[in-house]
């Protein structure tokens, strides 16, 4: 994990001791119905659940922001959605998230340049497939 992805993580964790973030799916919604101020969503979830998150989001004119290991930086398993109920919470993991994102778009350009970059979601997706295809075959 990179520098500012701990940063990100340790900003949302930071969020949950405050007690200003709600998570999992009922507390979640509940609080960005009640005046949530940032859904956050694990970029594991089904697509299903991120496309609900994206339009009740965007029908409330919330930001949303994917992270991976939700579960991790609140320390509960299995989270796939929580939401911000504190401006300068979200203040600060919006801030985070920014920096993170235009690390991996400058590092997605470095990449085209032919260093040796992070790949894309799809990349590593598709990568993962082959390490757990080779890992059967060595069983």
């Amino acid at each position: 994990m990179t520098e500012l992805e701990n940063r990100l993580m340790s900003a949302i964790g930071l969020c949950m001791k405050a007690g200003k973030l709600a998570s999992g799916e009922f507390a979640a919604e509940k609080a960005l119905k009640s005046g949530g101020r940032l859904a956050i969503v694990d970029e594991d979830a089904s697509e299903n659940t991120k496309k609900q998150w994206r339009s009740a989001c965007e029908f409330r004119g919330v930001p949303i922001i994917f992270v991976r290991d939700l579960g991790f930086a609140i320390g509960k398993s299995a989270r796939m959605s929580a939401v911000v109920t504190d401006d300068g919470f979200k203040k600060m993991i919006l801030s985070a998230e920014q920096k993170l994102r235009a690390e991996r778009e400058t590092a997605g350009d470095a990449d085209e340049n032919g260093q040796d970059t992070a790949k894309t979601e799809t990349d590593n997706c598709e990568k993962q497939n082959v390490h757990d295809t080779e890992a059967k075959t060595h069983d």
